[in-house]
């Protein structure tokens, strides 16, 4: 008999899951209209176009959730700083 470790998230924004180790997920419906699954690993937080990324691709449907999961996740990174962060919300 296997045994499956299943991982609960840190914390729940919407459709936006924080993991522990700062890994936040979320599934989303793309622009074929098919579900997808997004997965932000915590070396990808500190990207400086990570936002700008999203928004092109259409992937957050809800900003506010999401920001409140980045932050979470960066908390759990120990990620502090970001060089030459970009939103596109100018």
């Amino acid at each position: 008999m296997k045994i499956t470790k299943i991982e609960l998230p840190y914390a729940v924004f919407g459709t936006w899951e924080v993991m522990q180790d700062g890994t936040v997920k979320s599934i989303y419906v793309n622009p074929s209209g098919r579900e997808s699954t997004i997965t932000i690993y915590p070396e990808m937080l500190g990207a400086p176009d990570l936002f700008l990324n999203l928004k092109a691709e259409r992937v957050v449907q809800d900003w506010n959730d999401f920001i409140e999961a980045f932050f979470i996740a960066c908390d759990l990174a120990k990620i502090k700083r970001i060089e030459n962060f970009q939103t596109g919300f100018e």
